[in-house]
């Protein structure tokens, strides 16, 4: 019987040589969103920890937030609040882990 071949696990992104990180994976949204007529802002609300790294004001008048994290990365008790608070309140919250998938969304959300 022969043995079956075993072949190395795809490497991860490489962005100019290095591993992707979570801001590369959000300046490429931002910039996407931009050639969409979107604005992707980043907002920060003082003494509050854990709001979603992008909220996305869409020309239809369609809002979302944005939560980059790396394929690794762990979302914090603050993130985890604000996810599920925003989500009670009927926003969408994407949690988006490689570059292309908000803007896929994003895509089908403007046809």
């Amino acid at each position: 019987m022969t043995k079956k071949k075993e072949f190395p696990k795809k490497p991860p992104e490489l962005v100019f040589g290095r591993k992707e990180v979570e801001r590369d994976i959000e300046d490429a949204f931002v910039e996407f969103a931009k050639t969409k007529g979107c604005r992707a802002l980043k907002l920060r609300i003082d003494g509050q920890n854990g709001f979603p790294d992008r909220t996305v004001l869409c020309p239809t008048g369609f809002v979302f937030y944005v939560e980059f994290k790396t394929p690794e990365g762990k979302l914090s008790a603050g993130q985890i609040e604000w996810r599920d608070t925003l989500s009670k309140l009927g926003f969408i919250v994407l949690i988006v882990r490689t570059t292309g998938e908000a803007e896929r969304f994003l895509v089908e959300l403007l046809g």
